[in-house]
């Protein structure tokens, strides 16, 4: 027998799909706007834990986006996902710095400790992410390894296509289909139609500068200067536009792909396994046994 409160959330979805089909048909414009406004509201972040690193601010479009660093050498560029921040991948510090680098972590605007980004303190994009890894690589220098979860993952090949910067090895984390694959996901969910979602591709163009079509991360990868890469990917990671792992592996020449079990789309980050892999990748030991 179904819950009082199963019944409720089965209600409230109808409800909203209703209005959204209604809206379709009478204000798709409206319609547009309200789909922006639930996408790119970022959820209840991951709790920061206490500093261990050297606090560090630099600026992006007016605004502080917020960090730290850790250690000396070559610099290791940590990048974190859609409601996340940079303390999400502190067990992988430790063990960087004392293979010889300088590991620098940053949130993202309206993330973590950093100010709100342009479109107010709840609201961002894998574009504004991106933009503000450029800020930080700018003042720490070119990356030697840039490692990225999630919606970090589409953000960080964007900058790399973009020449905001430049990376000898890349690990991609859980990496994300990218913009087509949410709006068909958001379409489902909320059950709209083609007149907003017209709408919706045009607000989201106006919103980054991209075409959603340009955002997605099997054809940002595609470029001929591709760094050295390893992808992993937990089975059991069931997060919203996680999937594309394999098939972004097997198209990159040289890449490795690094599977894991039980682990989810948060816990392989805290993983022994999958962080020793990490280090081992980063100080080039790429003929090293990742697979599991």
């Amino acid at each position: 027998m179904a819950s009082s409160g199963s019944r409720k959330s089965t209600i409230v979805r109808a409800v909203v799909r209703l209005a959204f089909r209604l809206l379709d048909r009478a204000a798709p414009a409206l319609g547009a706007r309200l789909v922006e406004r639930i996408w790119f509201r970022i959820p209840r972040g991951i709790p920061l834990v206490e500093p261990t690193g050297t606090p560090f601010e630099v600026r992006w479009l007016g605004r502080t986006v917020r960090g730290q660093v850790w250690g000396e050498g070559a610099p290791v560029y940590l990048v974190h996902g859609w409601g996340g921040n940079g303390d999400q991948l502190r067990h992988l510090v430790e063990p960087l710095v004392r293979a010889g680098h300088r590991v620098v972590a940053y949130d993202g605007p309206s993330h973590g400790r950093s100010d709100p980004g342009p479109h107010g303190p709840a609201s961002s994009d894998a574009v504004e992410l991106g933009q503000a890894l450029d800020a930080v690589v700018a003042e720490f220098g070119p990356a030697h390894a840039i490692l990225a979860h999630s919606l970090g993952t589409l953000a960080v090949l964007l900058a790399l296509r973009e020449g905001w910067c430049t990376t000898e090895r890349l690990v991609l984390i859980a990496p994300v289909e990218g913009v087509p694959w949410f709006t068909a996901y958001f379409r489902r969910l909320l059950g709209f139609g083609d007149r907003t979602q017209r709408h919706t591709e045009r607000r989201i163009e106006a919103r980054t500068g991209y075409r959603p079509e340009d955002l997605q991360i099997l054809r940002l990868a595609q470029r001929p200067d591709r760094p050295d890469a390893l992808v992993v990917q937990d089975r059991d990671d069931r997060s919203p536009g996680v999937g594309v792992a394999g098939r972004l592996a097997a198209g990159w020449p040289g890449a490795t792909y690094l599977e894991t079990h039980g682990l989810g789309h948060n816990r392989v980050l805290a993983d022994p396994g999958v962080v020793a892999a990490v280090v081992r990748f980063v100080r080039e030991e790429a003929g090293a046994e990742l697979a599991s």
